[in-house]
């Protein structure tokens, strides 16, 4: 999967979340407000270094997009286990 596709979707998964938030537990409600600081900081960070993005940052980049995947999937079960309540 491509970064871009990769970020796309974060960015779906993470709009999602946010209309699933009211059947959420508080757990879920604080990891997903981290999490989200996070996506629109890292957004922003990439979007005013677009241009100057090397082969360094770009695995950087990967990296940091697969955690954040992953913590939103973690999110989302916390989500589903809520709303099972």
């Amino acid at each position: 999967m491509t970064d871009h596709k990769v970020w796309d979707q974060i960015l779906a998964n993470r709009d999602e979340a946010r209309l699933q938030m009211r059947l959420a537990s508080m757990d879920a409600k604080n990891a997903f407000a981290k999490l989200d600081a996070r996506i629109e900081a890292f957004a922003h960070k990439a979007g005013r270094k677009l241009e100057n993005l090397g082969d360094d940052v770009e695995e950087e980049t990967k990296a940091t997009l697969a955690k954040m995947q992953s913590e939103l999937k973690a999110v989302r079960a916390k989500i589903k286990k809520a709303a099972k309540s």
